[in-house]
């Protein structure tokens, strides 16, 4: 009497033996009670599509262990897994690092053109159009601008504008600025001070002044802290300077390295 395989797995199990797994010749093999996939055990470097093996090296068809194949949404798939979209030169203006493609003005990551990431020495070195340079010790401290809100309060309502000026003061020098008379955005692109980089971060204090015939009189001050980062980028922008009352808003200034 002739015996097929599968008479002889459906006599094992009705004898309580245990399932000997699929079989040269399986038409439907199995494990268990639940269908599985003869890839998923033979396509252990790569991927399964279906019961397609596949290597898992391209982004369509990523993945190893016999697992499914996963299709990569950043169309990138390294090391047979689905990354963020690679950096390089034709991806990247800044610089890489392990983290993707950065900015590259930062001093713990700067560089440009794709190339990978450089660490500038905090202590010693800034990132300046995207390289290492030598830290300035010295910055000369120029007044760009301010806005003035609510003249008429700030410099009373028979002078909707004011006449305004700027006291600045750091550490042990002070120096006051030209007055720009009847406006309340004035501009003055003026060099006040010139100082070095641990007395800028060390006291920077702020006085606005309108003038008048009798006494100038006080519409804000503001003693703001500068960091390191803002002489690095060589600006700094206070949002409101003031006491009680901020009239002043938007007060900027430029550091130049000397």
């Amino acid at each position: 009497m002739r015996i097929t395989v599968l008479t002889m797995l459906a006599l094992g199990a009705a004898c309580g033996g245990e399932d000997p797994g699929p079989q040269p010749g399986d038409l439907f093999p199995h494990q268990g009670d639940q269908l599985y996939s003869s890839c998923a055990t033979t396509c252990l470097s790569g991927c399964c599509q279906g019961e397609v093996c596949m290597t898992g090296q391209e982004a369509h068809a990523c993945g190893l262990g016999g697992n499914p194949c996963q299709s990569c949404y950043s169309g990138v798939c390294t090391n047979q897994a689905c990354t963020t979209q690679s950096c390089g030169p034709s991806s990247c203006t800044g610089c890489c690092s392990a983290g993707g493609c950065q900015s590259g003005d930062a001093v713990g990551a700067c560089g440009s053109g794709g190339q990978t990431c450089q660490v500038c020495a905090a202590a010693t070195q800034s990132c300046s159009q995207h390289q290492c340079v030598a830290q300035a010790t010295s910055y000369k401290v120029i007044l760009v601008s301010l806005t003035i809100v609510n003249g008429y309060l700030a410099c009373g309502p028979l002078e909707p504008n004011c006449d305004p000026l700027v006291e600045l003061t750091i550490g042990s020098q002070s120096k006051s600025s030209t007055t720009k008379n009847d406006t309340s955005m004035p501009v003055w692109n003026e060099e006040l001070l010139t100082a070095t980089q641990s007395e800028i971060t060390g006291g920077f204090q702020v006085v606005i002044y309108d003038e008048d015939y009798t006494f100038d009189e006080k519409i804000g001050e503001c003693s703001p802290q500068v960091t390191l980062p803002d002489l690095q980028s060589g600006k700094l922008v206070v949002p409101t300077c003031g006491t009680l009352v901020n009239y002043i808003k938007d007060l900027t200034f430029e550091f130049k390295p000397i």
